[in-house]
């Protein structure tokens, strides 16, 4: 996306632009509202596995941390009975 905003020359500035301003708002707002989307689904497939959301932060650990949170999303199986977040989906 960066890349092809520069290419249409939205990244050179010129006095009285507000282009850059609306793409930058554009952009920002598709950004927050993609990680609100990610994250929410982490936390209900942390609740799948009987886990609380608060392993969403494990995103937070540089160099690595995504990678875990993938893993687990990916590759743990989901409980099979009752928890305390409700019944499988199944």
């Amino acid at each position: 996306f960066v890349t092809m905003l520069s290419v249409h020359g939205y990244g050179q500035r010129s006095p009285g632009a507000p282009l850059d301003a609306v793409v930058t708002v554009i952009a920002w707002g598709t950004l927050a509202t993609g990680t609100w989307i990610v994250l929410a689904a982490q936390a209900r497939r942390a609740h799948d596995l009987g886990l609380s959301a608060a392993w969403v932060l494990v995103n937070l650990v540089p160099l690595g941390g995504w990678v875990a949170a993938l893993a687990i999303a990916l590759f743990w199986p989901g409980q099979a009975q009752d928890n305390p977040y409700g019944s499988p989906p199944r």
